[in-house]
């Protein structure tokens, strides 16, 4: 018999679970529900745990017992037309047997593509490969090899390797570039919007027909240019690459900086400060070294992309002000957790804190001007805070550890 337990996990929050009594006096797990950290979300877990196990077609649960909803059998036509409708003997009713799951497939994402695909007029090159490869290439950037998994998951059958190759032999050879660049333009002065970009236009820097230092022969973006001639170099060709596209690198987010495992080092040797920073993707990235000498890249949040946030987040907070207190508080806790699925990554955990410190404030002006005589005290925010709001921690593991865990 199926039952609702509770688990304290070593993170401290609480897990929800349904079991089973297996031989032997063990418990099996059917289905983990979910972990909660504050006594809401607990309630919540608990009812939909509940809800299970009191409606068994809300969804599957694996307790070892076969499903098989009756069937009803269908009923054969006579043998001799009859004047009077009747009876006729059929097969007993049957029991069917349980589902079976064959595939799965992101498919409607992948026609969504074409559609998007076909409606810019890249139709005009008529590779059904070629468009796959587009297509798989937007979802997931990866390799030849890994381009067929991709595809697999969007539903469609993936052409071989060596079609593969020879699709892009021909998108070289055939022109296919020339085509798709003139229907954008076709397409932007259409649609009277012409900032339509090509993606990925910096892989044709490296399109080499000879090799040289920098440049190596066909498709390819994993190229390290660290002295500083190869990369002047480099930014240079680009611009004239993207030139004649009529595309241009913004001046004020294109520059060339110090940043690597050596930086910190030669410019101390020099007599320079610190390495330069960069912001890319909301974060601010920082060059350091850690207690063992070896160089890793710190990731914290830009202070611009807070700072907005955080005002949003004042603004409403004053228009939801006079709403129950539980109701703001369960908003407040889906803001928190959406900025740490994106911001808690190692070495940013006290920037992930501050969000939350400066939330609650945030919370309790707001709460403080519902009355003339409302002023909430730090004491009962910080229960609020307890009860309502989520605890921070990192929730993202280092980078090496996700690239060991995909690639072993």
């Amino acid at each position: 018999m199926a039952f609702i337990r509770k688990v304290r996990t070593a993170s401290g929050a609480t897990a929800v679970q349904i079991a089973e009594y297996a031989p032997g006096r063990r418990q099996r797990i059917v289905k983990h529900v979910g972990s909660a950290r504050t006594p809401a979300e607990l309630g919540v877990l608990l009812e939909r745990a509940r809800g299970l196990l009191a409606d068994p077609h809300q969804e599957m649960l694996a307790l070892e017992v076969e499903a098989s909803p009756p069937v009803a059998a269908l009923t054969p036509p006579p043998a001799q037309p009859a004047l009077v409708a009747g009876p006729w003997p059929g097969r007993p009713a049957e029991r069917d047997g349980p589902g079976r799951v064959v595939a799965t497939g992101s498919r409607l994402l992948f026609d969504a593509l074409a559609g998007v695909y076909a409606g810019l007029g890249f139709s005009v090159v008529e590779d059904e490969t070629f468009r796959d490869l587009v297509i798989a290439r937007i979802v997931e950037p990866t390799s030849i090899l890994d381009t067929g998994r991709v595809l697999t998951d969007l539903g469609r059958v993936p052409a071989s390797e060596k079609t593969m190759r020879r699709t892009l032999t021909r998108a070289t050879s055939g022109r296919y570039r020339d085509q798709i660049a003139t229907v954008c333009f076709e397409h932007a002065i259409t649609a009277g919007d012409v900032s339509l970009c090509l993606y990925d236009v910096t892989t044709l820097y490296f399109e080499a027909e000879h090799e040289d230092a920098l440049r190596k022969a066909g498709y390819s973006k994993e190229r390290r240019v660290d002295p500083q001639d190869d990369a002047e170099k480099f930014l240079g060709e680009l611009r004239g690459r993207l030139a004649k596209f009529a595309l241009e690198l913004h001046p004020d987010k294109t520059r060339l900086i110090e940043f690597g495992p050596r930086a910190a080092r030669d410019r101390k040797a020099r007599g320079e400060g610190k390495p330069e920073t960069f912001t890319f993707l909301g974060f601010r990235h920082i060059a350091r070294m850690n207690r063992q000498g070896r160089f890793w890249v710190q990731r914290i949040t830009d202070k611009k992309k807070m700072t907005a946030k955080l005002k949003s987040v004042k603004a409403e907070l004053m228009k939801r002000r006079h709403l129950p207190v539980p109701e703001q508080g369960r908003w407040l806790a889906s803001v928190i957790r959406g900025h740490e699925a994106y911001y808690a990554v190692p070495g940013n955990a006290e920037a992930v804190q501050a969000f939350r410190y400066h939330v609650t404030r945030h919370w309790r002006f707001a709460l403080s001007r519902r009355s003339q005589k409302g002023r909430v005290t730090w004491e009962r925010m910080s229960r609020l805070a307890r009860r309502y709001l989520p605890t921070t921690r990192i929730r993202h593991p280092w980078p090496e550890a996700r690239f060991a865990a995909r690639y072993p």
